[in-house]
């Protein structure tokens, strides 16, 4: 089936003031898949040789115990690319252009039809396990939010500070979007990701405003079971979108310093964390700060 207009959808989400019509190609449904408790979303702006095989050990998680729905968005991309993966994915979305990630995943989410929605990276390898963690973590916490952990794919030393946390799950704001998990009906309630933000820092700001929401910290978590293997490689153009981003989610929030060191009651040494979330966009008057408290 194919689906040329998304007024319904949005209308379903109670999101009828987004105009992302204005985005819009088509999408194609390939299995129209109701009430599931996982959906699955990838987006993707520019094809990579990982994006098959990433998808291929999703699809393949699939059991008679675990089913799931998995919605993949070409964020702009020619669509040549991509045939091979329309027959793998439940729903293939088109957009125009690359919206980049706050809107093309939103526009992606108001597909699915979860009580929870995990976004994850386009050019990572998921753990072969990792639907079935997620479903285990998410029944038994039911969490607004939980991130994962990544670890480096190809070379131990393409990673990042922010990745990797440790071996034990604690309350903090996500800041690794690429690996996460929002529980549906307040994902939606609260507006899903900021449609102002292109790249960068857009956990931390969906987290803000999740906790604004209900106000309770073990709500949002990191989990070290969730595992993706994903290379993290220098790029200097995506440094300074993250600036820009964390500029932006500072005058919208102006207490967001506050909020970020409220971590540090429910998990000693979260100073530390975001230290290492703040080194991504060369924060060095806050890191300063921070060493002063």
């Amino acid at each position: 089936m194919k689906i040329n207009n998304i007024n319904k959808h949005l209308n379903d989400k109670k999101w009828h003031h987004k105009l992302y019509n204005n985005y819009f190609c088509h999408a194609i449904v390939n299995n129209d898949k109701q009430k599931c408790f996982l959906s699955i979303v990838i987006i993707s702006h520019s094809y990579n040789n990982i994006l098959l095989d990433n998808i291929k050990n999703i699809v393949s998680q699939r059991s008679e115990n675990i089913d799931f729905q998995l919605v993949f968005l070409n964020n702009g991309d020619n669509d040549i690319y991509y045939d091979l993966i329309k027959k793998y994915v439940d729903i293939y979305i088109k957009l125009n252009t690359n919206t980049g990630v706050c809107v093309g995943r939103n526009i992606a989410s108001i597909f699915t039809n979860s009580k929870f929605i995990v976004f994850l990276e386009d050019d990572c390898i998921p753990n072969e396990d990792i639907v079935f963690k997620y479903e285990k973590i998410l029944k038994r916490y039911r969490p607004l939010c939980v991130r994962g952990a990544y670890l480096p794919r190809t070379d131990s030393t393409l990673t990042c500070p922010t990745y990797f946390l440790g071996k034990k799950m604690f309350p903090v704001y996500n800041f690794a979007e690429g690996n996460s998990a929002y529980r549906s009906n307040v994902f939606f309630s609260v507006g899903g990701w900021d449609d102002n933000i292109f790249y960068g820092c857009e956990g931390l700001e969906l987290s803000y405003r999740l906790f604004k929401f209900f106000p309770v910290h073990k709500e949002q978590i990191y989990h070290p079971e969730l595992i993706i293997y994903h290379d993290a490689k220098p790029d200097q153009n995506k440094n300074k979108k993250n600036s820009d981003s964390w500029n932006y989610v500072q005058k919208k929030h102006k207490d967001i310093r506050e909020y970020m060191l409220s971590y540090e009651l429910h998990k000693p040494g979260v100073k530390n964390i975001i230290k290492r979330f703040l080194s991504r966009v060369n924060l060095l008057d806050f890191l300063r700060g921070l060493r002063s408290r």
